[in-house]
């Protein structure tokens, strides 16, 4: 039993890795399937779309590829099947659909920052724009395309741009522009080879038939010349490549073209060649051959095959549509009338006004519809502008409380300000009787105290030469008190400078320890270093002369005393506002018990405490350093 057990957790990891390359491998296939149905959706939608021209299998591809890309968390793939819905619904004419669905794949096309998307997805777009009859909104979607597609090298979506363009300019008579942006298209077309013929074909159609109707308006023959040569360009292109739906639409631009310039039987001849491929055509195409031909025939006063493609026009799915419908119920009533046939005549008269109404009836419904958006508009905006009114109001009584607060506060601080300036003249004008007190007090104990001491020091010097060997005991006391005196008259002289103003700056202090180190060691053997590392003649804490003075005299005295030294150096740093002084020798070290007199170590240690510094001391075999070091913002 244990044998087998051994053997199954022997086994394990290996199961367990198996499992998870196992799982791995699995969702990759999954992954790639996925992306398999989304390329399969497409072509389907494309493929359908291109036999039938309608639109219900675009919309239903393109919502199973915007589920799928949903559910992979593909915002790529999502906004083909949003570009794909839109030309589903626009084909369909469902155009509200088509511009929401178009919209939210520009929003996400811009989000991924996808240059190819944004173009494709603005070209759509603007052609909806220009079915909506919104040309202004077209026309930027346009040129927002072009921009993309520019970037991106997408030739297609640029001429198809360019196409648009010059058709909305076509409706608002604009010539010149109309022509700038066709001559683009077709300058696209001519250069580009790998250009998709049926784009080729799109263009040079429509190049025919605006060329043709601004020579009609404008009487140019030459524009005539450049609609025939557009004409057979767009032939040649859509036979060469086989596009079934392309070679009618063709073929009709040629017969019509010849038919207006009277060529009729030529006309007639490419007529009849598109209505070989009329189950290929389109509703507007078949229209049109259907129409051009009743019109060859009815001309030619032959009746039967006049009222065939009558017939022809009457049963075509597109006469539901009132606008088609009124066109071809105003020709079976012309042509019914020229052939004497009254009662058709009339009933297809009738048909025409039930077609204008339902037209004029379409356009009062769209008019109401425009007035109550306008009117939604302006009263979103009439809120909008009393929002704005508030807010400008709240502004402006907010910055108007500010203001008044701001000049308050203003008025104020200049208040304390005044006082401040009156407050600092007092106080340098109080500091400036100060350093004249001290001055006077200085002078007045040199002039006394010190005169006197040096008088009291030179007699007992006197009285000690006069005095015999015999007098041991008077000598000693008179010795002690010349001695007492001396020490006195120093300790009058550090009291005396740090009484002085100009002793608060450090250069000051550093001379005058300079000096006293220069004196003191003159006669002895110990060299007398000073190094000093200053960058600014600081201002001093009050009362940090004095102490420092007293701290680093006791150190040299103590130095010379006890640490049986050859050199002494007395260093100086400030470094911004720290100061580091440190007294340091060569000795054999000195113990705490040597410096513990009342002047000593512990005695130092307390005068930099009082100046809240820090006295360390560091003694060994080599020496001393005794360190003061203190912050001069205190």
């Amino acid at each position: 039993m244990k044998l087998l057990m051994s053997y199954v957790f022997a086994l394990l990891p290996f199961f367990i890795f198996s499992q998870i390359k196992e799982k791995g491998e699995v969702q990759r296939l999954q992954k790639t399937s996925y992306l398999v149905k989304l390329v399969t959706y497409e072509e389907l939608a494309n493929e359908y779309f291109s036999k039938t021209g309608k639109g219900d299998s675009v919309i239903y591809y393109g919502d199973k590829i915007v589920a799928l890309s949903k559910k992979m968390d593909n915002e790529a793939h999502e906004v083909k099947g949003l570009s794909l819905l839109g030309k589903g619904y626009a084909a369909n004419r469902e155009l509200e659909k088509a511009e929401i669905s178009l919209k939210r794949g520009v929003m996400l096309a811009f989000k991924n920052k996808s240059i190819s998307s944004l173009a494709e997805v603005n070209n759509r777009l603007a052609g909806v724009y220009q079915n909506m009859d919104k040309m202004p909104l077209s026309i930027e979607h346009n040129l927002e395309a072009i921009k993309y597609a520019q970037q991106s090298e997408n030739y297609k979506v640029e001429a198809l741009s360019y196409y648009g363009i010059s058709i909305i300019y076509s409706l608002q008579d604009q010539k010149g522009k109309q022509l700038n942006y066709l001559s683009k298209a077709i300058k696209l077309c001519d250069e580009k080879e790998k250009l998709p013929p049926l784009i080729k074909c799109l263009v040079y159609g429509s190049a025919s038939q605006q060329y043709s109707a601004i020579a009609d308006e404008f009487k140019e023959e030459i524009y005539k010349d450049s609609s025939l040569i557009y004409a057979k360009k767009s032939l040649e292109v859509s036979r060469e490549n086989e596009l079934k739906q392309r070679i009618p639409a063709d073929l009709v631009v040629l017969g019509y073209y010849y038919v207006n310039n009277g060529g009729v039987d030529e006309g007639q001849k490419y007529l009849e060649e598109a209505l070989s491929y009329v189950k290929y055509a389109r509703g507007a195409t078949q229209l049109n051959i259907y129409q051009i031909l009743t019109h060859i025939h009815k001309g030619k006063d032959e009746k039967a095959n006049s009222y065939k493609y009558l017939d022809s026009l009457n049963e075509l799915s597109i006469k539901k549509r009132p606008q088609y419908g009124a066109m071809i119920s105003k020709l079976s009533h012309s042509v019914y009338k020229y052939f004497n046939d009254y009662d058709l005549a009339f009933k297809s008269l009738d048909e025409y006004f039930e077609f204008e109404k339902e037209k004029k009836q379409i356009e009062q419904n769209k008019t109401i519809n425009e007035l109550e958006t306008r009117y939604q508009t302006e009263l979103k905006d009439a809120k909008i502008e009393r929002l704005t009114f508030y807010l400008i109001a709240s502004l402006v009584v907010l910055l108007a409380t500010f203001l008044l607060f701001y000049v308050f506060r203003l008025r104020k601080s200049k208040e304390k300000n005044k006082a401040l300036r009156g407050a600092i003249s007092q106080q340098l004008a109080l500091e400036k009787e100060l350093v004249n007190v001290r001055n006077n007090i200085a002078q007045d104990f040199h002039d006394d105290l010190g005169n006197k001491l040096a008088r009291i020091s030179f007699l007992t010097h006197l009285v000690e030469d006069e005095l015999s060997d015999g007098d041991v005991k008077l000598k000693a006391k008179v010795t002690q008190v010349k001695e007492d005196t001396i020490s006195l008259y120093v300790g009058t002289k550090d009291f005396i400078f740090s009484l002085k103003p100009n002793s608060d700056y450090l250069e000051e202090v550093v001379t005058y320890l300079s000096d006293f180190g220069e004196d003191y060691f003159s006669d002895t053997k110990i060299q007398f270093v000073i190094d000093k590392n200053i960058n600014l003649n600081k201002k001093l804490p009050h009362y940090w002369s004095k102490q420092l003075i007293f701290i680093f005299k006791e150190a040299m005295t103590n130095a010379f005393k006890h640490a049986n030294c050859n050199k002494l150096i007395l260093h100086f740093k400030q470094k911004e506002d720290v100061l580091v002084i440190s007294c340091i020798d060569n000795g054999k070290g000195v113990s705490e018990e040597e410096m513990s007199s009342k002047n000593g170590l512990s005695n130092m240690k307390k005068r930099a405490k009082k100046i809240n510094g820090d006295l360390d001391v560091v003694t060994s075999r080599e020496g001393t350093v005794i360190r003061f070091t203190g912050s001069l913002t205190n």
